[in-house]
């Protein structure tokens, strides 16, 4: 277990970071295109407003290492189909779409490398724009499903995608799959692409069918006892919001710092690896809140690292004092 690694949930949803129409839209900001029901065409056009010219993978990469953290996660597809990496599968990426025109992915698997912490890729399953202006609705709330079904022309463009992702990158660590509503035969497909190429990368549990190499906890959820029968990830954010979203606020840091430091402790003593999310704003640059939270981690890690880091899974189902 690598115990500790860096999200990092971005792309165009950030340019409205969580307004639209000049209304704060409530839940997550990376679907705001769903949340705010932003007309399919409307919310493309956002591409070409993106332009991340202060995003520096050299600084987040670093920042990463000097917390403790192994590996870092990108979005390289979310929900709204855009990608963060150059495909020649379809237009509404980073470097056809954008006035930008530089492979975010390619950036940060630059960056990685140079730091010596690994890569890891985030890949949703549903992808709105490749449903066209009539995407699957959830019958409960009216609004774009993210437990679509996958039809056989979008199976087929998310394998060619995954063997751009697993060729032009160098070595992926994990494949972080998303939502959707997948057949059997889907996620075994999906899993062997991965695995044809790049057989050491780990593949998560929401590829669905029972097809991942490990389990991918709720969202923000630890489990009450260690688990050890099979590896697991705990997906965490610093509030409710994965996206950037300009109003978001989250607890005031002298009390963010020691409870993510005690989320890492507990997930690293209990036998799974702590995935903490940032999401950058649309210019590219770390919001400082979340750049003064991880400083804070790091200070804790700097001092007390081995005591997470240098130590196993432990031998306790639940003590009152700590872990």
């Amino acid at each position: 277990a690598m115990k500790f690694g860096r999200f990092i949930q971005w792309g165009i949803y950030s340019i409205p970071a969580g307004v639209w129409d000049g209304q704060q839209i409530e839940k997550l900001g990376e679907q705001i295109q769903r949340h705010a029901r932003i007309p399919h065409n409307e919310y493309a056009a956002l591409a070409g407003q993106f332009n991340p010219v202060n995003f520096d993978a050299d600084a987040i990469a670093a920042l990463a290492k000097k917390a403790g953290m192994r590996y870092i996660v990108l979005t390289a597809k979310h929900h709204d189909g855009f990608c963060m990496f150059e495909s020649a599968h379809t237009d509404f990426d980073i470097i056809d779409a954008t006035p930008y025109k530089k492979d975010i992915l390619k950036r940060l698997a630059e960056a990685c490398r140079k730091h010596g912490v690994k890569l890891g890729v985030y890949y949703s399953t549903p992808d709105w724009r490749f449903n066209g202006p009539h995407p699957e609705v959830n019958p409960h709330d009216g609004k774009i499903s993210v437990f679509s079904k996958v039809s056989k022309a979008n199976e087929d463009y998310q394998v060619a995608q995954l063997k751009e992702i697993m060729t032009n990158y160098g070595d992926i660590v994990e494949l972080f799959f998303d939502m959707g509503e997948p057949t059997p035969a889907q996620s075994e497909r999906f899993a062997d692409a991965v695995r044809d190429l790049q057989p050491g990368c780990m593949i998560n549990g929401r590829v669905m069918n029972n097809q991942g190499d490990f389990i991918t906890m709720p969202d923000n959820h630890m489990p009450d006892v260690p688990l050890t029968e099979l590896p697991w990830e705990s997906p965490g954010t610093v509030y409710h919001t994965w996206g950037y979203k300009a109003w978001g606020k989250g607890a005031p840091r002298e009390e963010q710092v020691p409870n993510q430091i005690q989320k890492l402790v507990t997930i690293a003593a209990r036998g799974g690896n702590f995935l903490l999310n940032i999401g950058p704003m649309s210019d590219g640059s770390v919001v400082q809140y979340e750049q003064d939270v991880i400083n804070g981690i790091a200070e804790w890690t700097g001092k007390y690292g081995e005591s997470v880091f240098g130590t196993g899974v432990t031998p306790f189902a639940h003590v009152k004092w700590g872990e």
